[in-house]
């Protein structure tokens, strides 16, 4: 009994049929760059990611508020030898852009002297921490 062509295109790939794969999602990403930067990282430099980002009930959204946590802060925090000075990076979804509050914290640390970028998918990341070397050449 010969199957038809219809139901065969469902046992096809994305690629095969024609469609391309949608987006890695930012933790995805999130977690290769952080990957990256455990085995990478130049040596002297300090790097931890900053935990704002996830949904919370109302009490705890307060009281992480009152301890000093602030909207807008960037995903990855570094600091670079020999003089401490401050990067930030902030990582978004491919085509999604940063709100208001995460431009601001941006621009913050670029007033203050430090080192501000945000990007759109992992290359991109790691180019902008080559750029600033704190990473060793990644190969593809």
């Amino acid at each position: 009994m010969a199957v038809p062509a219809r139901q065969l295109d469902l046992l096809k790939g994305l690629l095969q049929r024609g469609k391309r794969a949608p987006p890695a999602t930012e933790f995805a990403t999130h977690c290769a760059i952080a990957d990256t930067l455990r085995v990478s990282l130049m040596p002297q430099w300090v790097w931890f990611h900053v935990g704002n980002g996830e949904r919370r009930d109302k009490l705890a959204g307060a009281r992480l508020q009152r301890m000093g946590v602030k909207p807008g802060v960037s995903d990855f925090i570094l600091i670079a030898p020999p003089a401490g000075r401050f990067h930030a990076l902030e990582l978004k979804r491919r085509g999604v852009r940063p709100t208001r509050e995460q431009f601001a914290f941006l621009a913050s640390v670029t007033g203050a002297g430090g080192v501000a970028a945000w990007a759109d998918s992992y290359e991109e990341a790691i180019t902008c921490l080559k750029k600033w070397q704190a990473v060793r050449v990644v190969l593809p």
